[in-house]
């Protein structure tokens, strides 16, 4: 994939990369952001929550 380049946040000197967000059935890679992986909480399903609420 052409993903572009990291970006300087304005205002500071911290480059942050461009990502495209996809569900579970894409391999994990730099500048792909998926959904918490339910298999890795144990029981507790707020910090599930709590990470696909953000990602969303």
């Amino acid at each position: 994939m052409n993903i572009t380049e990291d970006i300087e946040l304005q205002g500071t000197d911290k480059k942050l990369p461009y990502v495209i967000v996809g569900d579970k059935a894409f391999p994990l890679k730099r500048y792909l952001s998926r959904p918490y992986p339910a298999n890795k909480i144990g029981g507790d399903k707020s910090q599930q929550k709590q990470f696909d609420c953000t990602l969303s």
